[in-house]
């Protein structure tokens, strides 16, 4: 496994939570292309969860924090989006007749 890939996994277990520590990997992060990796696996917001616990000398330069701070209020407001919408079908199901559910995963 290639060393910022590693990196990225170890990171993502903290975001996530099944590491409580953060990294020692991370003082060498190449914040640039873990940002690569997260947005090519539809990551960017765990990991922005992640960057928001670290303290400053951790974190991604300025300009890319904001960059990503951006895609992560996208994906929050998709998801708002998204959870209204579910709102509507399901009130479209059960207005013709048919019992219905989402079950969401956390």
């Amino acid at each position: 496994m290639l060393k910022q890939q590693k990196i990225f996994v170890d990171f993502l277990r903290f975001c996530i939570g099944s590491a409580k520590e953060i990294p020692d990997s991370l003082k060498e992060a190449d914040w640039k292309e873990l940002y690569a990796i997260a947005k090519m696996q539809a990551l960017l917001g765990v990991l922005f969860h992640g960057i928001q616990r670290l303290p400053k000398e951790l974190a991604p330069e300025q300009k890319l924090l904001m960059q990503w701070m951006v895609m992560a209020e996208q994906i929050r407001k998709q998801n708002i989006r998204l959870f209204l919408d579910s709102v509507k079908v399901c009130k479209n199901f059960e207005n013709e007749g048919f019992a219905n559910c989402i079950v969401s995963i956390r």
